[in-house]
Order: C-alpha cells, then structure tokens, then sequence
C-alpha cells in the first residue's frame, strides 16, 4: 500500500472520529430548536456550500490539494470551537456555515487527490478496493465515537463530547500536512480560472456516461447525504433512548464496513445494473420504515446504508474513471455541487413534514427523490429507443 494511502487513511481516521456527529441533531434539540429549524440551518449550509462547492474544486486543481485539505480542516475545527461556548439557533447556524467550509475545500479535492496518486502509481484499477478500505476505516472511526457519544453526554455534557471532537480534528489536521500533494498530469495555468470553470461544466455535459453518474448523484445518493443528516431523529421517533444511540450506530457503521470490503469484489455484476437494484432495495426499504412504527426498523435502515455505501463506491469510481486528470477535483465539486443543490430541497421537506407530523412519515420524502430517480432513467431510456426507432425509419 502506497505511504500516501496510508497517511490519508490515518488522516480520514482522525477526522471521523467524531464524538459530536452522531448526537448533533439532539443536541440541538435538546437546545430548543424543532426539526423544522434544524432543516432551515442545513439548507442554508447546503446553499452556501454548493455557492463555493465548484470555485474550490477549481482552485484545488490548479493550486494544491493537499493545502485546500488543511484549510479545510482547520475550518471544521473551529465549527465545533464555537458549539463549546455558545448555543442557539445564529451561533448553530454560524457553526455550520464554518464547518461548511471546510466541507467544500475537502469535497472533490480528497477524491482527486488519491486518484491521481494511484494513476501516477499505475494503480488507478485499485481505485474501488482502497475507496472501500477507506469506507471501513471512516466507519470503523466513526463507530468508535458514535459508542461512546450518547453515553458521554446522557452522563456527563454534551461539552465533552465537543471537545473530544475538536482534538481528534486537531489530528487530522497534522496527519493532512503530512501528506505529499497530487501530481497533475496536465497543466491548468494557461487557463483563467472561471474559463478553467466553464470548460468543466462542459466537459461533463458532452459525457452521456458522466451525465449519468451524476444524475444517480443527485437523486439517490443526495437521498443518502440527507437521511446521513437526519437519522437521529428518525431512530429518537421510534423509540430509542439517547443512552441507546451507540446501538444504532453500531449496527449502521457495522453495514458500512462491510460495505467497504465488498464493494470492489462485486463489480463485475456491472456497475450499471448493481447500481439500479440498490435503487430499488433502498425505495423499498426507506418506505418500510415510513409505515412501519418499531424500534425494529433500525435493522432495515442499517441494511439500506448498506446498499447506499456500495453505490457511494461504485459511483464515485465510474465518475473518476471518466474524468481527466486537470479537471479531476472540478468536476467532483460540479458533482457534489448537484447533490447538494437537490439536498435543500429534500432536507427542507423532511423537515416540514417532521415537525408538522413526526420524523417517521418525513422518511416517505426520501422514498419520493428515489422514485424520481428510478422513473426518469425508464424515460430517458424510452426517449432513447424511440430516437432510435425514428432514425431507423427514416
């Protein structure tokens, strides 16, 4: 294994051994603020983020990865500095508009840069199975946190679990200088930067294939991001005490791990096809839990993070795989930026239905973004028959 895969695994260990991730959404709770408002503060996360989602990207490419990664990590660092002293909705808001930033200097630009490592090793075919070690080592990290979370604040405060955070992001951060930047294999510099910008947008708009990936990303996999968001409050709904949290936790990182070990091994069904029935499985799923009021649900739940952590792998790989190097980190950003701007929509809509009834029925808004996903590729590909049909005939 490559000294930079290795340093960038310690460096997303560090990073997802984050004690406040798995209880924030209670902790805002328990501060006053109702399901509604906490989709209020995330949309307009969602909203600045995806604002500088793809100048980050750009400026990744053409400057250096390996600094915008720090940068961002000193950002996140400082989100979680300003929850230890103040609390509220403006101060939450403030503290998620900091950890924002550092989401989008890291977005595209981490993915970038161990691609291009093993491309410049000759191990960009390995690129899903060290993509899979990574889900388990972020999930192994984060489970360890998430065990302990509830505990620590159900019997201390919720201040210690913020400070335990802002230490393991203080190492991240060191593990993140210490890594060597991404070579390039093509010069940007002869480019501006918004034409370096626009030039991307239109690369990934000729690629049917790219146009694809990301149209999956913005519909089943944003369904992803959100539920990653929300599903404290879905699992607080149907009975589990905050002491209990570290069960579900347990049972959701566990499915990723295993994910991550057999995500590379199961590509030879076909991107395409496996990606299609984790579609389904996860509508299928996500409904279940709508309907069905039982702490038993959680089982299914973790099962369908399952599946999305196989897709979040085989996407991410088919996305890169069709990516040139120069623009690597660009058009990741265009990606995330697409996901993110669906995201809003969908965050806003758990949330409204979560507080008008309760966060279980707010799941069936996640069912419908997949629905819509799933009934716009049999469109795409009727249209696409039917051209074919016409120009045969004529």
């Amino acid at each position: 294994m490559p000294r930079v895969i290795k340093l960038f695994y310690l460096q997303r260990f560090f990073h997802h051994l984050n004690f406040f991730w798995a209880i924030d959404k209670i902790f805002f709770s328990h501060s006053g603020i109702n399901p509604f408002q906490i989709s209020i503060i995330l949309s307009l996360w969602c909203a600045y983020v995806l604002i500088f989602e793809v100048p980050s990207g750009a400026i990744a490419d053409r400057w250096s990865r390996r600094w915008v990664m720090t940068i961002g990590s000193i950002f996140h660092t400082l989100s979680y500095l300003i929850w230890i002293f103040f609390s509220g909705f403006n101060w939450f808001l403030l503290g998620y508009l900091l950890r924002g930033t550092g989401s989008f200097l890291q977005s595209g630009t981490k993915e970038a840069l161990v691609y291009d490592h093993l491309k410049n090793l000759g191990m960009a075919d390995r690129y899903e199975k060290y993509n899979g070690y990574l889900w388990v080592i972020t999930s192994l990290a984060f489970l360890i946190a998430s065990l302990l979370s509830g505990l620590l604040a159900d019997k201390f405060s919720f201040t210690l679990v913020l400070i335990l955070t802002v230490i393991t992001n203080v190492i991240s951060t060191i593990f993140t200088v210490m890594m060597p930047d991404a070579p390039k294999s093509k010069s940007t510099q002869e480019l501006s930067y918004w034409r370096f910008i626009i030039d991307a947008f239109k690369t990934a708009k000729k690629n049917p294939l790219l146009l694809q990936a990301i149209f999956y990303t913005m519909t089943v996999l944003a369904v992803d991001g959100v539920l990653d968001e929300y599903d404290q409050l879905y699992v607080t709904s149907i009975g589990l005490p905050l002491a209990g949290l570290g069960i579900w936790w347990g049972l959701r990182m566990g499915s990723e791990m295993l994910a991550g070990l057999v995500a590379h091994k199961i590509k030879f069904l076909g991107r395409e096809k496996l990606l299609e029935y984790i579609a389904w499985i996860s509508l299928v799923a996500i409904t279940l839990s709508a309907l069905i009021n039982s702490i038993l649900m959680i089982i299914i739940l973790a099962i369908c993070f399952f599946f999305f952590s196989i897709a979040v792998i085989l996407n991410e790989a088919r996305m890169q795989s069709l990516i040139e190097s120069h623009q690597r980190a660009t058009i990741s950003s265009i990606n995330a930026l697409t996901k993110e701007s669906v995201a809003i929509l969908i965050g806003l809509g758990f949330g409204y239905v979560a507080t008008a009834v309760n966060p279980r029925i707010a799941m069936l808004v996640f069912s419908g973004c997949i629905l819509i996903y799933l009934i716009g590729k049999k469109l795409l590909i009727l249209n696409k028959n039917l051209s074919f049909l016409k120009n045969k005939m004529v």
